[in-house]
């Protein structure tokens, strides 16, 4: 059985652009020199390397949920959910305080950031249900 293809609204274009350069800003970013000298301070262990697992899984989904929403496919609306449930372990991990802290950064504008981007992507995630899902006669 194979799914009837919609028609991609406008949103859609805009949030598979949205997904593909979170992926491209992370994978230039990983290779960067400045990047990676920034980053051979930070406290290495358990809870660095499952930040760091989730970051580049969440990297990769992001991709994937760029193409199955450009193709209208019931499987964005997966993808962008699990990237969604990513971004809370992200965030309950960091807000631990088991992740170091951000250099110069306030509290709570760590906090608020974490806040806006859970609802940024709980919100992806609805609307592609929304949009992917079958339509009742």
């Amino acid at each position: 059985m194979t799914e009837a293809r919609l028609k991609r609204p406008i949103l859609a274009t805009i949030i598979c652009v949205f997904e593909l350069l979170i992926f491209v800003i992370q994978v230039i970013g990983a290779f960067l020199p400045r990047y990676a000298f920034g980053m051979q301070d930070v406290a290495s262990g358990p809870s660095a390397l499952l930040l760091s697992s989730i970051g580049w899984l969440s990297c990769i989904l992001a991709a994937v949920a760029a193409v199955t929403l450009w193709q209208m496919r019931r499987a964005a609306f997966v993808v962008l959910t699990t990237r969604f449930a990513l971004g809370l372990i992200w965030f309950v991990v960091s807000q631990l305080g088991a992740a170091p802290a951000l250099r110069g950064a306030p509290r709570g504008s760590v906090y608020l950031f974490g806040i806006l981007s859970l609802a940024i992507s709980a919100s992806i995630a609805w609307y592609a249900h929304d949009i992917t899902s079958p339509k009742a006669a």
